[in-house]
């Protein structure tokens, strides 16, 4: 089979290379989409549109074009959220040949004068709106590429519900970046809810980062919490470490109370849905406040008693249960059933018989599981008398669903 050649085009014929146009017009077959195929209305060589079934569109290559010299055009650089990865898992390396070009993010910081050394890159092309959460969750320039449904608007409303903070950012717009209908809109993002765009669209968005920098291990007085219902620090971390949420993209934390834990795992880990449960409607509303002032987007806080307070909860893949109102057997049971497979269960017991409750159940389950006892005294500058005060004793047991 001869060589497959995959070319940037970059924004438009006047990037092209005297050789990569002179490959173009030896192409016995040309491939790209409908846009960048009418670039070439000269060529003589059989012309294969790209639609949505890449997969297909590879297959068919390898089977009826293997004598062939083929060309396949892309807009911006192949490497670069191109379609040059779909011909890496079908074809050796060795019979590709990758002839780079500019992108249309590179055009656009151009044409706004502004550095891209340090941007964040992201695309919506396709592909869920959520990856948006990024922008909200690290200071910073994104650059958003953009499609025909996932477009600016949709882009500036998804962010803001997300993320209100966000509302009064500087955002740019560029439509048809390179082509004769170029066009580049400034503004708020707030002003682009409603704008109607061409389908060739990326955005550049600003985060001025006022979201405050939380440390690893928040400290106590830094949550609004009612009477000392915290889990206090070092008994967080401890129960965190436990959890081990690296992997995990839905967290529950039943019996939220000031929403410490379910904050720290936002912090530590921005892509974890997390949904804090609490009962008392005081509590909860600290836990809002707390979640506001931190401007953490992915903590969902849920007013409502577990059991009950679950059941239209997303699985979750690890569980935080720290307060269980009464109802730690209904709860144990809900938790059974919901826990993902694999999935991490951590609960931090008081009282002895909460205790027993927790591990009797992980017996007859079968599940293994681990208890540690943690008791903490504090000695604090300026105390009289000079003492170690203790903290209650907890019990923190967690186990693996199998």
């Amino acid at each position: 089979m001869k060589k497959i050649y995959i070319i940037g085009t970059g924004v438009g014929l006047q990037d092209m290379t005297v050789r990569a146009l002179k490959i173009v017009h030896a192409a016995q077959v040309l491939v790209g989409g409908r846009r960048l195929l009418d670039m070439f209305p000269e060529s003589k060589a059989e012309k294969i549109e790209i639609r949505r079934n890449i997969e297909g569109l590879v297959d068919k290559i390898k089977k009826k074009h293997t004598s062939k010299k083929i060309v396949v055009l892309a807009s911006g650089d192949p490497n670069f959220f191109g379609i040059a990865a779909a011909f890496y898992h079908a074809f050796p390396k060795k019979q590709i040949e990758i002839i780079p070009n500019i992108t249309a993010f590179q055009v656009a910081f151009a044409r706004i004068k502004e550095p891209w050394d340090d941007v964040s890159l992201i695309s919506v092309h396709g592909r869920p709106l959520k990856n948006l959460d990024r922008i909200a969750s690290a200071c910073g320039t994104s650059v958003v590429y953009c499609d025909g449904v996932n477009t600016p608007a949709a882009v500036a409303r998804y962010l803001i519900a997300r993320a209100p903070f966000l509302q009064n950012e500087k955002a740019w717009i560029f439509e048809d970046i390179g082509g004769n209908a170029e066009k580049i809109t400034s503004g708020k993002l707030s002003s682009f809810t409603g704008i109607k765009t061409s389908s060739l669209a990326l955005m550049v968005i600003k985060n001025t980062c006022s979201r405050p920098v939380l440390p690893f291990g928040i400290p106590d007085n830094a949550l609004s919490h009612q009477d000392g219902m915290i889990t206090k620090r070092d008994i967080r971390l401890m129960t965190l470490a436990r959890l081990k949420l690296s992997q995990a993209k839905v967290l529950w934390d039943i019996g939220a109370g000031s929403g410490s834990v379910a904050i720290e795992a936002a912090n530590l880990y921005p892509a974890l849905e997390v949904y804090a449960i609490e009962k008392h409607k005081k509590r909860y509303e600290m836990l809002i406040a707390n979640v506001e002032k931190n401007k953490l987007i992915s903590i969902h806080p849920v007013l409502g008693e577990a059991p009950l307070a679950l059941r239209n909860l997303p699985d979750p893949d690890s569980i935080f249960l720290g307060g269980s109102g009464g109802k730690l057997v209904a709860i144990m049971s809900v938790i059974k059933r919901r826990l993902a497979k694999n999935g991490i269960l951590v609960v931090n017991c008081v009282t002895i018989q909460s205790l027993h409750t927790v591990i009797m159940a992980f017996k007859q389950w079968g599940w293994r599981y681990e208890a540690v006892t943690a008791q903490h005294a504090y000695l604090r500058s300026g105390a009289q008398p000079e003492i170690f005060k203790p903290e209650h004793q907890i019990f923190i047991v967690h186990a693996c669903r199998r």
